[in-house]
């Protein structure tokens, strides 16, 4: 027999209840997987921005040692000075007085 109340079939005001939170929980569950998988393509993304700053890091780094190494030698062979200061002290040498050698002086 039914007893006052409930109806056939597990319709009882408790099971619908039941019901209506286990379609809750796992509406839930699949917003927090979601959430999870966003979460998860973020700090992909963040460590694949990580690897590009490393690598562009080291290479300016590296471009800045070269360049470094380079200037050192360029401007120490072509100047003939050790170091700038030396080079702003020199006295630059007085043009020619020749008018043959230096077609640009006018006497």
């Amino acid at each position: 027999m039914v007893a006052a109340g409930e109806s056939v079939g597990g319709d009882s005001p408790d099971s619908r209840f039941q019901h209506e939170m286990v379609s809750l929980c796992l509406q839930q569950v699949e917003s927090l997987q979601k959430i999870m998988s966003l979460g998860l393509q973020q700090v992909e993304s963040i460590g694949r921005v990580e690897a590009l700053l490393k690598v562009l890091v080291e290479s300016q780094v590296n471009t800045q040692l070269r360049l470094s190494q380079n200037g050192n030698s360029t401007s120490s062979i072509s100047s003939g000075y050790k170091n700038e200061d030396e080079k702003d002290k020199a006295v630059p040498n007085p043009p020619s007085s020749s008018s043959s050698t230096n077609p640009l002086h006018q006497p």
